[in-house]
């Protein structure tokens, strides 16, 4: 009997061993960290003010490092904090999320990163406002002297005012649209300057959509061509995700 039982024993801890190492491997593999961490598809919510509520599916962040302190759907409206500012991230060319095959690096050329989606006030958008509106940032770079240096590129006209060198220029854009409708970036145009680090654009400016938003995003400066689509895409993920009239109706995030 006492022989049955230290064999019983032994197979537990066998067993016990087992399992551990397995659940190590699973730790340990490229892929294992994603989906450890994978919250179910369950997206996160955010509230910027009461016309933009986000409901962002985690693949477009990186969900693997949020833990506990997102609240994600389903939640009652009460439960949705309200954020100052959000971030996500999507992949060309197919402006897809993180994979396990890419989430763990640091930088990837086909990647854009909105950087920050922040509530901006009225006052942001008035003429010789100093924020992020774009016609005051063109009306300060042609003050500057820029127009000396400029240049038209991929539906932008392009400027190197008193600070920027080398490869580094400010671009204004679309072309021939009104100035309200532009937007700004901060672009390396080829050549690139090895010494310079990796060459990135820079979308940075107020937009008047939602009551007033700052919007910053970024990919690297070889992308530039459609610098046009990548925007528009990334209004039409913001829309997609909207579910404020949803909170109205309903009281809840599904």
């Amino acid at each position: 009997m006492k022989e049955l039982r230290w064999r019983d024993r032994q197979g537990l801890i066998f067993f016990m061993v087992v399992l551990a190492l397995c659940a190590l491997a699973v730790a340990l593999t490229p892929t294992g960290g994603y989906w450890r961490a994978w919250p179910h598809g369950r997206p996160g919510l955010y509230r910027l003010n009461e016309r933009l509520v986000l409901s962002i599916p985690p693949e477009y962040q990186r969900f693997w490092l949020q833990g506990a302190e997102v609240v994600r759907a389903p939640a009652a409206a009460s439960a949705i904090p309200r954020v100052a500012s959000v971030s996500f991230s999507f992949f060309l060319p197919h402006y897809s999320g993180y994979t396990p095959s890419n989430f763990r690096r640091d930088f990837d050329e086909d990647r854009v990163d909105v950087t920050s989606l922040a509530v901006a006030g009225e006052a942001d958008g008035k003429p010789g406002a100093s924020a992020y509106y774009t016609p005051n940032l063109l009306n300060r770079v042609l003050a500057g002297g820029g127009e000396g240096q400029a240049r038209e590129l991929d539906g932008l006209r392009c400027y190197q005012p008193a600070g920027l060198t080398g490869d580094q220029w400010l671009c204004f854009g679309p072309v021939g649209e009104e100035p309200s409708r532009q937007i700004m970036l901060w672009t390396a145009l080829p050549p690139f300057q090895p010494d310079r680090g990796v060459p990135l654009m820079r979308a940075q400016y107020f937009s008047t959509r939602y009551g007033g938003l700052k919007i910053n995003w970024r990919t690297h400066a070889r992308h530039l061509a459609a610098w046009r689509d990548i925007d528009a895409r990334i209004w039409e993920l913001i829309s997609q995700w909207n579910v404020a009239d949803t909170l109205a109706s309903s009281g809840a995030a599904p």
